[in-house]
Formats: C-alpha cells, structure tokens, sequence
C-alpha cells in the first residue's frame, strides 16, 4: 500500500539521507521524495498503519511526515 507524507526540510542532502533510512524500514519496498514539493511517497507492506509508520520514520529520522 502506497502512503503519500509531505516533509520540510531545505537540506536536499539531507532529504537523501531519509529517503535511505526510510528504505531500510521493515515492510518498505520503496520510497521516494519530490526534493520540489516535499512529497514522500512510501511502499510499504508491513504492521503499521499510517499514524504508525510516520512515527517509526520521526524515531529513525527526527523528521516529521505530515
């Protein structure tokens, strides 16, 4: 199931990084980010909902997906 988040950062290196540590979540097949318009698009197959997935990703990353 696709997740679509929104993240704010100016760091586009930055954003690169979460993309990785992202891709490393149980249950995620894919992930991507529009570096233009902050849009997460994640692939995931695993236990957690929505709500729950956002947070594993705020733990990992310290990055808030809206």
């Amino acid at each position: 199931m696709k997740h679509e988040f929104l993240i704010k950062s100016d760091c586009l290196a930055c954003l690169g990084i979460v993309k990785e540590v992202i891709k490393k979540i149980d249950g995620v097949k894919e992930a991507e980010i529009d570096l233009k318009t902050g849009k997460v698009i994640i692939d995931y197959e695993g236990d957690f909902n929505r709500e729950e997935l956002a947070g594993v990703v705020k733990e990992k990353t310290g990055y808030n997906l809206e």
